[in-house]
């Protein structure tokens, strides 16, 4: 007699006349005096509790807790539905599998060396408990042994199987617990979590539902998963609705607005943006009627400064010396001479009129009205005046002057300069050009000089034309310097130059 030594051995059975043995890690068989694991399952490690005779040409291998294979030493295959099973014992009975495990009892029907599984008797269809230990069948009854005893149970025996309620076992949301309290603080980029179970007495009793989530879901979405998950949900209220034939429930929920997205915020919001655009539209309304204003006002005072450069230029001596030299040539019958002295007088009087409406002039045009003023005064003067008027040839004489500048400074050079100078005075009017923008006039006389009193008819007209120049500053469109000094180095007739910088800011309302 011979002595085998194996750890673990549970289970002995034979097939082909071959001694399988079942241990707690494998198939062995006992070939050549020798325990030798069965090389064709040398992967097979699972601990065997039990063998059993399926034909004579495969064995019913059961494990505990790895479920039950099917083999015919060569392959080894899990029966379907057995995974994580603990199954002793089993029972065959013209082609029916009766496997008694820590789950129930699983029946199994043989068909082409394969078992499909057909159904699964629990304590959901008429067993006292899941935990069975062994099984016998007696005609169309089984033997069912347990711990509670022993059980006759019909084969055909039907329970009352339904789905009494579906519902929702849990729910998070930022890590808070729907349950406890459905009403919790929205969080930005937070989801909600939903594990969904129920209570089913059915065989198949797998979760399998439809779902929706009202109000951003309409329509009803079937799902496999006790899991739901939603994701970016806004503030607001909420209805979780599941469908099970005609089982239909509800969950319903709260995410409450965080401060900065309730109702009053935004209102409170609305109310500073308004009070915010009327203080910036009155600002506004009230810093555009102050400028209107202060042009007008400048306007006004640009005006009155017009009329007294006008004044200035239509002064009553040169008035009443023009028809004056004019009354002298008809009362010495030279009416050639004053009928030229009386057109010209009447266009220059006419030039006037027309420039008192204009703030601006191009200088084609004011050498034109220079040209006329000084031929008047040279006829007057008989013959005692002459002048020049120089003109940069790079100058645009299209470009335009602010009008009514010139004129009262010429007309000062001619009658307090070259006035009181006992021989033929000269008077000379330069335009020279700096840059497209910039360029400088010069009036120069070569009389006794320039030197007056407050009292003085110059110093009215020079105080007039100080104050045009601080307007036309102020309008932002010109920037004006005027410098005044000797024009020669004589001391009998040094004579006087003016010079006007011209420097153009802006050609807006220009």
């Amino acid at each position: 007699m011979s002595s085998y030594n194996l750890s673990g051995l549970r289970s002995i059975n034979t097939l082909n006349d071959r001694l399988i043995l079942g241990g707690s890690n494998g198939l062995y068989e006992i070939s050549d005096e020798k325990v030798t694991r069965i090389e064709s399952l040398k992967d097979f490690k699972k601990p065997v509790i039990d063998i059993a005779t399926i034909n004579d040409r495969a064995l019913l291998v059961s494990t505990s807790g790895y479920g039950v294979y099917q083999t015919d030493l060569n392959t080894i295959e899990l029966l379907e539905g057995s995974e994580f099973l603990k199954s002793n014992h089993a029972c065959m009975v013209d082609n029916q599998l009766y496997l008694p495990t820590n789950k129930g009892i699983y029946n199994y029907e043989f068909v082409n060396d394969k078992f499909q599984l057909n159904r699964v008797w629990n304590n959901s269809n008429g067993l006292p408990t899941n935990k069975i230990n062994g099984i016998e069948k007696i005609d169309h009854q089984l033997l069912v042994a347990t711990n509670q005893g022993i059980i006759h149970y019909p084969i055909d025996y039907s329970s009352s199987q339904s789905l009494l309620d579906l519902y929702v076992d849990k729910a998070f949301y930022a890590d808070n617990n729907l349950k406890t309290n459905k009403v919790t603080s929205y969080y930005k980029n937070s989801d909600l979590q939903i594990v969904v179970n129920s209570i089913d007495y059915r065989d198949n009793n797998k979760v399998q539902y439809e779902f929706r989530l009202l109000p951003t879901q309409a329509s009803w979405t079937v799902a496999n998963s006790a899991n739901l998950n939603f994701s970016d949900l806004n503030p607001g209220n909420y209805t979780l609705e599941l469908r099970n034939e005609n089982l239909v429930k509800r969950f319903d929920f709260h995410l409450e607005p965080r401060w900065y997205q309730s109702w009053w915020f935004f209102l409170i919001a609305l109310l500073v943006a308004l009070t915010i655009i009327i203080l910036v539209t009155k600002t506004l309304t009230k810093r555009s009627e102050e400028k209107k204003n202060r042009d007008l006002s400048q306007a006004q005072k640009l005006s009155e400064l017009q009329l007294k450069a006008l004044r200035s230029q239509m002064n009553p001596h040169f008035v009443f010396n023009s028809l004056t030299a004019i009354q002298y040539y008809i009362n010495e019958n030279d009416f050639e001479t004053s009928d030229r002295y009386l057109v010209k007088f009447s266009r220059l009087i006419r030039e006037f009129f027309e420039l008192s409406k204009e703030q601006h002039i191009t200088i084609k045009r004011e050498i034109e009205l220079l040209k006329n003023y000084l031929d008047l005064e040279s006829l007057r003067f008989n013959n005692k005046l002459d002048y020049k008027i120089e003109v940069d040839p790079t100058l645009d004489l299209k470009d335009i002057i602010p009008s009514m500048l010139l004129q009262p400074i010429v007309e000062n050079a001619v009658n307090h300069g070259i006035f009181n100078k006992p021989i033929a005075g000269l008077v000379i009017v330069k335009f020279v050009k700096l840059n497209s923008e910039h360029i400088q006039i010069h009036i120069i006389d070569d009389g006794v000089g320039l030197k007056f009193n407050n009292d003085d008819m110059r110093y009215k007209s020079s105080s007039v034309l100080d104050d045009r120049l601080k307007y036309l500053k102020a309008s932002g469109l010109w920037e004006i310097v005027i410098h005044r000094g000797p024009a020669f180095n004589d001391s009998n007739y040094p004579g006087h130059e003016v010079i006007f910088d011209l420097k153009k800011l802006s050609n807006e309302n220009i």
